[in-house]
């Protein structure tokens, strides 16, 4: 992640063993959501991704295998923080905005490539599934035959 959000390493002086002590920002502060949204937009902008909402015991998939555009935050009028992802659904954008966001999960699979983000508040979570890279496909011409 971004440096702040980063785990530093400190060497004891005893026995030179690796002791992690974490210089983590506390969710609750504006640098966190900035720094998460900024580290976000960089690992996953293209990546094909289904947005899956879920509140309660409900789950409804939102938008199936659509490149990722942007990550944003802002605080609304009333001062509440809010997350809103966006997503290019055949050259148009589509956002999905949570209000209130409590905590961020990411999943990563054994090779260290991310699988999916969560991210929670009060009512539910906003789950991204990522399928991969999106594929790269030639432009059409007015030439069908390849010529």
């Amino acid at each position: 992640m971004a440096s702040k959000l980063a785990i530093k390493d400190k060497r004891v002086p005893t026995e030179d063993q690796r002791v992690m002590e974490a210089d983590v920002l506390s969710t609750g502060s504006s640098d966190y959501w900035e720094e998460l949204c900024t580290w976000l937009r960089k690992e996953l902008k293209g990546i094909s991704t289904s947005v899956e909402r879920r509140e309660g015991k409900c789950s409804r998939l939102e938008s199936h295998f659509h490149p990722l555009e942007d990550f944003a935050t802002r605080i609304t009028p009333n001062g509440v923080r809010t997350l809103a992802i966006t997503v290019r659904t055949n050259g148009h954008t589509r956002t999905f905005e949570v209000a209130g966001p409590d905590s961020v999960t990411a999943k990563r699979n054994a090779a260290g490539r991310l699988t999916s983000v969560e991210i929670r508040n009060a009512e539910g979570a906003l789950v991204l599934h990522f399928c991969g890279p999106v594929p790269v496909s030639r432009p059409f011409t007015a030439n069908s035959w390849g010529e």
